[in-house]
């Protein structure tokens, strides 16, 4: 449970920050992956883009203080990293993106759906075993 937890709490501070620079920056964020943005208001998007990611960070260290009663969270992490690794190869494959733009995220996004599903919560043994239910089931 505990490379879990590392995992969240790295993957938290990584949305964090990304989106917090999105947020703050998104020219220069945008110009750091080679990414010319057709007007001014492309940073209105960007922003919220920043925003939606900044937020799902905080979940993820919200999920890292008991990564098993906020498994949902952790299901959503491998969804993530699985949309993120086909939108980055798909948008790479039809010279949509140069690797430069779209490399970070494919490796990224495989490497936490891969972490996540690797790490997945299991339910401990005894209530497995005896099919017990924990006073949240109910």
């Amino acid at each position: 449970m505990r490379a879990l937890t590392l995992v969240l709490v790295l993957d938290a501070a990584v949305l964090l920050i990304f989106g917090l620079s999105l947020m703050l920056a998104p020219a220069r964020t945008a110009e750091a992956f080679d990414v010319a943005l057709p007007m001014p208001s492309a940073e209105l998007i960007l922003g919220m883009w920043g925003a939606a990611m900044a937020t799902l960070g905080a979940g993820y260290f919200l999920a890292a203080m008991d990564p098993q009663r906020h498994v949902v969270l952790i299901q959503i992490g491998i969804a993530r990293g699985l949309i993120e690794l086909g939108l980055g190869t798909g948008c790479l494959l039809r010279g949509v993106a140069t690797w430069r733009q779209a490399g970070l995220g494919i490796v990224a996004g495989a490497l936490v759906a891969v972490a996540y599903t690797v790490l997945y919560p299991r339910p401990r043994a005894r209530e497995a075993e005896h099919g017990e239910q924990t006073q949240d089931d109910g």
